[in-house]
């Protein structure tokens, strides 16, 4: 589920990518992060949500050089929602 208590740890899980390289992920409470290789062909970053509110976290193409993108003006690539209010765990998958 894409839900859960504050503050709320979420593993955000990348699909059909073959590497990492050149994504980034913006959080969506002014935060961001590099996606990671987080197991055999498994992409993503975890990222814990401090406070109650809603969120949307968007998948951005970074730089040539593979910085992390914390500009408007790269590429969104897909969005998901995250609702930090009540319930147990979430995590978050982006196509």
């Amino acid at each position: 589920p894409n839900f859960g208590a504050a503050p709320l740890p979420v593993m955000v899980t990348v699909a059909n990518v073959t590497s990492g390289a050149n994504l980034s992920l913006e959080f969506g409470d002014g935060t961001f992060s590099s996606v990671q290789q987080i197991g055999q062909n498994a992409f993503g970053a975890s990222h814990t949500f401090p406070s109650a509110g809603s969120y949307t976290i968007k998948l951005r193409r970074t730089n040539n050089s593979g910085d992390t993108c914390v500009s408007a003006s790269c590429p969104i690539l897909s969005t998901v929602a995250v609702s930090v209010n009540g319930g147990q765990v979430a995590t978050a998958s982006l196509a």
